[in-house]
């Protein structure tokens, strides 16, 4: 197996602005110099900041639920929760315990389409219940709730 440094790129983790740019020679190559890498699936910046990840994410599973909707609208409200849970759930939960600190605008993203699935899912909000009935419905929250719940 060959090393291949034209698939390689180099990133400097710093929270300083104004350093001058390292260039990164191997074998003969200059690396390309990025600010955010994806590594193992998640978007690593520059500044250690979480916010192009959880964009990104956020991003995948807002298309990922509205695919759902689009294609699975009749269907039975145990097959939506099925769907969340296999196909938008685990692009929220990836990688949770590195990211799950972020900043409060972070959270909100995700959160944000957690309550869109759970809308989707219970079909609460055509009866203008209460938000407690949305964190009670089942599959929609998160596994430490559902930790919670069972204990």
């Amino acid at each position: 197996m060959e090393f291949n440094p034209s698939k390689c790129e180099a990133i400097t983790f710093t929270q300083r602005t104004g350093l001058g740019k390292a260039k990164y020679n191997v074998h003969g190559t200059t690396l390309e110099t990025v600010t955010s890498a994806k590594y193992l699936g998640v978007h690593i910046s520059s500044k250690l900041t979480w916010s192009d990840y959880i964009d990104i994410t956020t991003k995948k599973a807002s298309q990922t639920l509205n695919l759902i909707r689009r294609n699975f609208s009749s269907c039975p409200t145990h097959v939506h929760e099925q769907c969340y849970k296999t196909l938008v759930r685990l692009w929220l939960e990836y990688a949770l315990s590195v990211w799950d600190n972020s900043v409060k605008r972070n959270i909100n993203k995700v959160e944000s389409v957690r309550r869109n699935a759970a809308r989707f899912t219970c079909r609460f909000l055509d009866f203008g219940l209460p938000m407690i009935f949305y964190r009670s419905c089942s599959g929609i929250h998160s596994n430490n709730d559902d930790l919670a719940a069972e204990s």
